[in-house]
């Protein structure tokens, strides 16, 4: 299962996500669940990068992608964000038995 964690801060503000598993709707190469979560999940980092002044917290190895920022998010970068949410519970709502999407309340470091 592909577990989406949805970072908000105290103020309800979308900070970020993180995103682990893999969905298991059919064998490696062939899922198109879990590629349709990955797509959005880098494509999101890229343009962050690539059309806003925003630096977020990325890391990313074989299990897991984290996209965070530590300070709040500028308007087009919260656009970004949200955008990304909207794409994910969409394939959750379509793949629920692979895909969960849930919101935990972010932490600074």
């Amino acid at each position: 299962m592909t577990r989406v964690t949805l970072f908000e801060d105290d103020e309800g503000l979308l900070r970020g996500y993180e995103v682990e598993g893999h969905s298991g709707y059919d064998k490696w190469g062939n899922d198109i669940v879990c590629a349709a979560v990955s797509i959005l999940t880098i494509n999101t980092i890229n343009a962050i990068e690539a059309y806003t002044q925003g630096k977020p917290q990325v890391s990313s190895d074989e299990t897991k992608t984290r996209c965070v920022f530590d300070e709040p998010p500028q308007e087009a970068e919260l656009l970004l964000l949200k955008a990304y949410e909207l794409g994910v519970r969409s394939i959750e709502e379509s793949y629920g038995k692979h895909v969960k999407v849930k919101v935990r309340r972010y932490k600074s470091c």
